[in-house]
């Protein structure tokens, strides 16, 4: 760049986007690259430069236009708008004249959902909420990674999307993945607080990892929430159980029997949890309990059928 171009420019990103639009319009492409790069290097925003540097190399030189998209895609679709991603990847498949499996291997490649390969040119004319289909598609049919990235395109473009955190956190746990599931699971309880699906969702992923402390805080407000729920309060009995905090659970358990009488799962674990303190006769008490309520349920079924 000479002096009279540096001394006609501030330091500022757009004066350098429109100082390179003007050197265009003169036909000084290599000095109008220079400044648009100028721009991206100034800027804040340097992924909205790097697409109008596209569109100048679209026109300048498409062959550098294509290594310089495939330089910046993964970039981009990690900062940029859908938009911007979804344009520049129209831009290179138009130059490089590349077929559906020569791009789903680019994407491999740079480590990109190949799923954008088969939405990119939707998406510039439809709205997002067209991929919600595709992601309740891909749970049922347990394709946890592709559902993932569907719910990773909608969140670019509406990042407050509580229900989509959810489903990327339920995938992410079916997959074991339990810090990202968690990570996933706050943010949207973050956005949709209280909730105390959520609540136990955080908690057992918690229990899981092994933070016990946290996970029961957790389970302990999902039952603060839903005090008529049985599995909520389960939940945290177990959470005292898996810490070996034995008198805990029991207490505990004692109190879940008078709210919920008719549950054998909470007769078996109170047997349970005395048996493993040693306390015999009380656990064979509640063994009996089990065996009276048991002979019970079958009579009363034989009563229906009858």
């Amino acid at each position: 760049m000479d002096a009279t171009h540096k001394t006609s420019c501030t330091l500022s990103a757009f004066s350098y986007f429109k100082k390179a639009l003007t050197l265009l319009k003169q036909g000084e492409n290599q000095l109008a690259l220079q400044y648009i790069d100028s721009a991206i290097l100034f800027s804040s925003n340097c992924p909205f430069y790097i697409y109008q540097k596209i569109k100048f190399l679209v026109h300048i030189n498409p062959l550098q236009c294509e290594k310089y998209i495939l330089s910046q895609l993964n970039f981009l679709y990690r900062h940029a708008s859908l938009y911007i991603t979804c344009r520049s990847l129209h831009y290179y498949v138009k130059l490089a004249h590349s077929t559906p499996e020569a791009l789903d291997s680019i994407l491999s490649h740079l480590k990109l959902p190949n799923i954008l390969g088969k939405h990119y040119s939707a998406l510039l004319t439809q709205s997002v909420a067209s991929l919600i289909p595709f992601i309740e598609e891909t749970m049922v049919h347990d394709a946890l990674d592709e559902c993932i990235a569907y719910c990773d395109l909608v969140l670019k473009v509406h990042p407050t999307y509580e229900e989509i955190y959810y489903s990327k956190g339920t995938a992410y746990h079916l997959l074991y993945d339990l810090p990202k599931a968690v990570s996933c699971y706050k943010k949207a309880l973050q956005l949709n607080p209280p909730n105390a699906m959520l609540c136990n969702l955080i908690g057992l992923a918690l229990m899981e990892l092994g933070q016990s402390e946290e996970a029961l805080d957790y389970l302990t407000q999902a039952t603060v929430l839903k005090p008529d729920n049985l599995d909520y309060a389960l939940h945290v009995a177990e959470c005292y159980y898996s810490t070996k905090k034995y008198k805990e659970a029991q207490v505990y358990l004692e109190d879940v029997r008078k709210r919920f009488p008719e549950s054998l799962q909470t007769v078996f674990s109170l047997s349970h949890t005395y048996r493993i303190q040693n306390r015999k006769f009380l656990s064979n008490h509640y063994n009996r309990k089990i065996r009276k309520q048991l002979k019970k349920q079958k009579l009363i079924s034989k009563m229906k059928s009858s």
